[in-house]
C-alpha cells in the first residue's frame, strides 16, 4: 500500500529525465530548450578562488543530494558508507535536508563580501511539489520533470527567503553561508546556484573548482564511479541556468554558474498529523476511487451506506438517491469513508478489535485512574492551600494514571565509566523505529509480500519519516506509558462545566510546576490537567533559578509507589498498596544523566542536600536531564515527538479525565498553556491537533480555543547556542569534543541536528498553527531596566531580580544573542560564562521567541496597545519588562505572574480584545 516511487533523484534518474533539460531564456521561458550545452568559461582573467568541488573525494556542501543515491532502493533515507560520528549515524536516518538551518558552500580563498548577495550572485532555486502535482516525489527529479516538462521550477522560486553573505569560519576556511529568513517548503527539492559575479578577495571573479569544470564537460572522466554523478550536475546546472536567464532577462546564463547542485527538504510535522488521524494516511495512498472500490469489493453497497450516513447527519433524507450520489462529491464523505477503512478488522482478515486505528495506537481517549487518598487526606483530592498555604483555597488537586501509548524505551545506564563507554550508553538511546504491526496489515489487504511494510533501510532497520509515519510500540509494560496525571479543579460554584486547560512544563521540570499557575485558574473557575514530558518527572534534586542543585521543594508530589517510603508522598503511599497502579512510574524512570553524562540510577533513599553532613549520602537525580541528547540526534527528536503524541492522546482522553473527577469539563474550551520547552512542544502539538484535516479525520480530538505559549521559541539549535541558561554546558561539551563553536565542523554538526528535530520544530509548524485561526499569546520576557556594566560583584541572575532589573530571558533567548556584540544584552557577562559575547555563526532569524513571533506574524502587545484594535482571532506576542523566565510557572515576580493569569482568563473567557481587557501597563515594555 506504501507507495513505492522511484526515489533515484538525479543520481540514477538524471539520464532519463533530465538530460537536456534546460529552461529557456527570456525570449520563450515557458518551454524546455534541449539545445547542447556548452562548458568552460568565456576566456576572461579569472581568480584562482572557487568553490570546493569533488564529489571524488568526498569534498562537497553538507546538504547535497547525492546522499540518497541509494533512496529508490531502500526507504527513502540517505546513506553514507560509514557512519559512527552522531551526525553521520542522524543523516542515514532521514529523508532530507534541514528547512531552517543555514548551510555553507566551502570556498579555497577568501571572497570580497560586497559581491555576495541573495538573489544576484546566489540563487536558491525552488522546484515544484507534489502540492503541484501529487504524483512528484521530492527525491526523485525525474518526477518532477515528468510532471512539468515545460517548466519544473516552482512558481513562488522568489529570493527574499534567505540571506547569502561570505564568512570566515573560526577554523580559517572560507565559505559562502546560505541562512533562510524564514522556513524553506518541506518536502521540497531546491537547487543552488553560485554565478561568477562573486569576486575573490584578489578583485577577480571565482572560477568552478577543475572536479565541476569536469562533470559539467563531457571529457572523459578518470573514474566510472563518477559516471552516474555527471548527468547530475548537468541537469542540475541546465534547471539553474534557465531559471538565472529568465530572473536576470538573460544578463546572466548557465555560463555564469560556478557551482550548482540540489538538496532535499525534510518534512515538517506532516507524519505528526498522519498519526493524528491515520485515515489521512491511507487517503495519501489510496486515490477515492481505488478506496471505494476497496470498500465495496469487500462489502457491496458500502460506500451507498457511508454517504447515507453523511446525509442524514447533514438533516437530509437518506433513502434519497440523489442526495445521496451528492453526498459522495463532499469533503465529509471522504472523511467518512477513509475513517471507515481504518476501522476495518474481520473484513480485511484481522482479528475483530485489530485495525489500522489500533494497530498505531491513534490518539484516542484512554484509561485514567485517579488515585484516593481519601484515608489520608479526608477527600479523593487535596485542597492546593494544604499543600501550599500561599495557594487559594479554593482549589483542589488531584493525582493518578493515564495510560498512553509508548513508542520510547527509557535512557539507556552507563556501564562502563570511560569516555567512550560514556559516548556509547547515549548513543544506544532507542529512537523511533517503524510499525510492523501496521505493516502486516497493509502487507495483507494490499497483496504485498509479508515484510515488504515498513520499508527497509540500507542496514535492514526501520525509520519512522512522513513516508511511515507510524512508531512501534515497544514490548515493555506492552506499549503502555503508565504515566503520571495532575488535575487542578476549582472546588467552589462554577457552574455544570468548567473550561479546562493542558499544562505543558518546561525542560528539567514536571508537572507539579503547573500548581501555583493552576491554583490561579481554578480561583477562576478553570481546571487543569498536566502530565510530564518522556523522561521527566519529580526527581529527588532540582535547581534554582542560579542553576544550583538544591532538594525538590515538590517531591511529596512524586507518585511512584516503589519510592513511597523516601518521598513521603501521600499519593505513592497509597498507590502503593493498590494494584491498579502498580505501572505507575515518574516518567524518568528512575533514571537521570550526571554533569560527566554518567546516567545511573537515583537516590531518593538518602539525606537532603540542604542537612548532609560532611561525606554524607545524598539525594541524586534530576528531572530530564537524558531529554537533550547530543550523541543521538533522532533520539532528541522522538524525545520531542513522543510529547506531541502524548497531549493528542491526553485531550483525546479529557472526557475521561473528567468522569474520574467531581467536575465537568466543558470540552469545548479546551486550551493548552506551555512554559519553556512546554511552549516549544505545545506550539506544534496545537498545530498538529487544530490542522483542519485532522479534526476532520480524527473525531476523538477536542479543538484547541487558544494557546498560551510561555517563554517559547523556534530554531531549536541555534535557539540552545544562544541560551545563556544551556550554551556554556553545550558549547563546552562539543568543545570538548573537539568540535568547536564557529568551525565548518560545528555548523554541519548544528545542520545536522536542527535537520533532525524540523519536522517538531515550531520554526515550521507555527506558520500551520497560525494559519489554523487559533487565539495565541506568546509571553516574551524581554527586560526593561539598565543592565550592568558587567558581572562583577553581581550574583547571577537572582540578586539582579532582588535589584529590580529584568534582563531578556536567560534560558530560551529572545534573539540570537550572541550572533552580534553589539546588540547582545549578556555581552558583559559572557566571559564570566565562557562565552563569545559575539560570533557571526551564531545568527539565526528564526531562533528564540522573537523568531517565533516572526514565524507566525503575531502582533504585538506592549504598555502602549490599544487591545480593542487587535485583529480577531486574536494572535499576539506579549512583551513584559519585568520577570523572569520562571516567573509563568514560579510566580517569582508578582505583578507579573498575576498579568500572565489575568491575560490568560482574558484569552480563556474570548474577551482579550475587549475594553474588558485592561492591561497592567507596569509590567509591559513600553514601546
Amino acid at each position: 500500500m506504501v507507495k513505492k516511487t522511484l526515489l533515484s533523484l538525479a543520481i540514477a534518474a538524471s539520464a532519463a529525465g533530465m538530460a537536456g533539460c534546460q529552461l529557456s531564456s527570456v525570449e520563450d521561458n515557458n518551454k524546455v530548450d534541449d539545445t547542447p550545452i556548452t562548458s568552460g568559461q568565456d576566456g576572461a582573467e579569472r581568480s584562482s578562488v572557487s568553490p570546493i568541488f569533488s564529489p571524488a573525494n568526498g569534498l562537497m556542501p553538507a546538504n547535497i543530494d547525492l546522499l540518497f543515491s541509494a533512496a529508490s532502493a531502500t526507504d527513502g533515507t540517505a546513506q553514507l558508507s560509514s557512519a559512527t560520528l552522531p551526525p553521520e549515524v542522524a543523516i542515514n536516518k532521514l529523508p532530507g535536508f534541514s528547512t531552517t538551518a543555514a548551510f555553507y558552500l566551502p570556498f579555497n580563498g577568501a571572497l570580497n563580501p560586497e559581491t555576495v548577495a541573495a538573489g544576484s550572485t546566489v540563487f536558491l532555486v525552488k522546484l515544484k511539489n507534489a502540492d503541484d502535482n501529487a504524483a512528484i516525489d521530492p527525491l526523485d527529479i525525474s518526477s518532477i520533470v515528468a510532471a512539468f516538462p515545460e517548466n519544473p521550477i516552482a512558481d513562488d522560486s522568489v529570493q527574499s527567503v534567505f540571506q547569502a553573505d561570505y564568512v570566515q569560519l573560526a577554523d580559517g576556511s572560507h565559505a559562502i553561508r546560505v541562512m533562510p529568513t524564514e522556513p524553506l517548503e518541506p518536502r521540497t527539492k531546491y537547487i543552488v546556484a553560485v554565478t561568477d559575479g562573486i569576486k575573490g578577495a584578489d578583485g577577480l571573479p571565482v572560477r568552478a573548482s577543475a572536479d565541476y569544470e569536469l562533470l559539467r564537460g563531457e571529457l572523459e572522466l578518470p573514474s566510472s564511479a563518477l559516471a552516474p554523478v555527471r548527468p547530475a550536475i548537468q541537469g542540475w546546472e541546465q534547471i539553474a541556468g534557465g531559471f538565472l536567464a529568465q530572473a536576470s532577462a538573460g544578463a546572466l546564463t548557465q555560463k555564469n554558474i560556478v557551482l550548482s547542485y540540489a538538496f532535499t527538504t525534510n518534512s515538517d510535522s506532516k507524519g505528526l498529523t498522519r498519526y493524528a488521524a491515520p485515515a489521512l494516511f491511507v487517503k495519501d495512498q489510496l486515490p477515492l476511487a481505488q478506496a471505494e472500490g476497496l470498500l465495496d469489493g469487500a462489502q457491496p453497497g458500502t460506500t451507498d451506506l457511508i454517504a447515507a450516513g453523511v446525509v442524514q447527519a447533514g438533516g437530509g433524507n437518506p433513502t434519497d438517491p440523489e442526495q445521496v450520489a451528492a453526498a459522495k462529491q463532499t469533503p465529509q464523505y471522504e472523511a467518512a469513508l477513509y475513517n471507515t477503512i481504518t476501522s476495518l478488522d474481520d473484513e480485511l482478515g484481522l482479528p475483530v478489535g485489530l485495525n489500522i486505528n489500533t494497530a498505531v495506537q491513534a490518539p484516542a481517549p484512554r484509561a485514567v485512574n485517579i488515585i484516593d487518598v481519601t484515608a489520608v487526606a479526608g477527600g479523593v483530592g487535596i485542597p492546593a492551600n494544604a499543600l501550599n498555604p500561599a495557594l487559594p483555597a479554593t482549589a483542589t488537586v488531584y493525582q493518578g494514571q493515564i495510560q498512553l501509548p509508548r513508542f520510547l524505551e527509557l535512557p539507556v545506564k552507563t556501564t562502563e565509566l570511560t569516555p567512550t563507554g560514556i559516548g556509547a550508553a547515549m548513543a544506544a538511546d532507542a529512537d523511533w523505529s517503524a510499525n510492523t504491526g501496521l505493516g502486516a496489515i497493509l502487507d495483507g489487504a494490499f497483496g504485498n509480500e509479508a515484510g515488504t511494510t515498513p520499508p527497509k533501510d540500507a542496514d535492514g532497520s526501520t525509520n519512522v519519516t512522513w513516508r511511515y509515519p507510524f512508531p512501534q510500540p515497544v514490548a515493555t509494560t506492552n506499549g503502555i506509558n503508565y504515566a503520571p496525571l495532575m488535575v487542578t479543579l476549582p472546588n467552589g460554584e462554577c457552574g455544570a462545566e468548567v473550561p479546562v486547560v493542558m499544562f505543558v512544563h518546561g525542560i528539567t521540570s514536571n508537572r507539579a510546576s503547573s500548581l501555583a499557575y493552576a491554583a490561579s485558574l481554578a480561583d477562576n473557575c478553570v481546571a487543569t490537567v498536566a502530565i510530564d514530558l518522556p523522561t521527566h518527572g519529580i526527581a529527588p534534586v532540582s535547581s534554582d533559578s542560579n542553576g544550583q542543585a538544591v532538594d525538590n521543594s515538590l517531591l511529596s508530589f512524586n507518585v511512584d509507589p516503589a519510592n513511597a517510603q523516601f518521598t513521603g508522598s501521600p499519593w505513592a503511599g497509597v498507590a502503593a498498596l493498590d494494584a491498579t497502579f502498580s505501572n505507575l512510574q515518574e516518567r524518568h524512570g528512575n533514571v537521570f544523566q550526571d554533569g560527566n553524562s554518567i546516567r545511573k540510577d537515583m537516590v531518593f533513599n538518602a539525606s537532603p542536600l540542604a542537612t548532609a553532613g560532611e561525606g554524607e549520602a545524598v539525594r541524586e537525580g534530576t528531572s530530564g536531564s537524558t531529554f537533550i541528547n547530543l550523541s543521538n540526534f533522532t533520539r532528541t527528536r522522538d524525545n520531542m515527538q513522543q510529547a506531541v503524541v502524548d497531549l493528542l492522546n491526553l485531550n483525546a482522553s479529557l472526557d475521561n479525565i473528567d468522569n474520574t473527577l467531581p467536575v465537568n469539563f466543558d470540552l469545548d474550551k479546551v486550551f493548552v498553556a506551555g512554559h519553556s520547552l512546554g511552549a516549544i512542544l505545545g506550539t506544534t502539538y496545537a498545530a498538529v491537533n487544530n490542522d483542519a484535516s485532522v479534526l476532520a479525520y480524527n473525531s476523538n480530538l477536542n479543538r484547541v480555543q487558544g494557546v498560551i505559549l510561555a517563554n517559547g521559541g523556534a530554531h531549536v539549535s541555534k535557539l540552545l547556542e544562544n541560551s545563556i541558561s544551556f550554551g556554556p554546558t553545550i558549547l563546552g561539551g562539543l568543545a570538548a569534543a573537539g568540535v568547536e563553536q564557529g568551525t565548518a565542523n560545528f555548523e554541519t554538526f548544528m545542520h545536522v541536528i536542527q535537520a533532525t528535530i524540523d519536522v517538531v520544530d515550531p520554526a515550521n509548524s507555527a506558520k500551520m498553527l497560525a494559519a489554523s485561526g487559533t487565539p495565541v499569546a506568546l509571553f516574551n520576557m524581554v527586560g526593561g531596566a539598565a543592565l550592568p556594566a558587567d558581572a562583577s560583584g553581581v550574583s547571577f541572575p537572582d540578586a539582579l531580580k532582588v535589584a529590580g532589573v529584568f534582563l531578556p530571558d536567560h534560558t530560551v533567548p529572545n534573539f540570537d544573542y550572541f550572533g552580534n556584540e553589539a546588540t547582545n544584552p549578556y555581552a558583559a557577562f559572557a566571559p564570566a560564562l565562557g562565552l563569545q559575547a559575539g560570533i557571526t555563526t551564531a545568527q539565526a532569524p528564526m531562533a528564540g521567541t522573537n523568531g517565533l513571533a516572526g514565524v507566525m506574524g503575531l502582533e504585538t502587545v506592549n504598555a502602549a496597545t490599544d487591545v480593542t484594535a487587535l485583529t480577531t482571532p486574536v494572535q499576539v506576542q506579549v512583551r513584559f519588562n519585568q520577570g523572569t523566565h520562571s516567573t509563568f510557572a514560579a510566580s517569582d515576580v508578582p505583578a507579573a505572574f498575576g498579568e500572565m493569569v489575568r491575560q490568560t482568563l482574558m484569552l480563556v473567557n474570548g474577551a482579550y480584545n475587549t475594553p474588558a481587557n485592561t492591561l497592567n501597563t507596569s509590567v509591559l515594555e513600553s514601546n
